[in-house]
């Protein structure tokens, strides 16, 4: 973390007791979401479709042929 900070990147570090794994990194994880992607723009709306629902990836042309 340091040698990052002195290096001049943005850095968000957490520290936990825990061994790595879905114990620790769980309930670390919404709110290193929330860190990662704090520049953009989200929809606070519930009952938004387009940003809460499952968005099917775009086609390539010319894919499954």
């Amino acid at each position: 973390m340091r040698a990052l900070s002195d290096k001049g990147y943005d850095v968000n570090y957490a520290w936990g007791l825990n061994t790595h794994g879905g114990r620790m990194g769980g309930p670390m994880l919404p709110e290193m979401m929330r860190w990662l992607w704090r520049d953009q723009k989200v929809s606070t709306d519930p009952n938004d479709a387009v940003e809460r629902g499952y968005n099917e990836p775009k086609k390539r042309a010319g894919a499954g042929q």
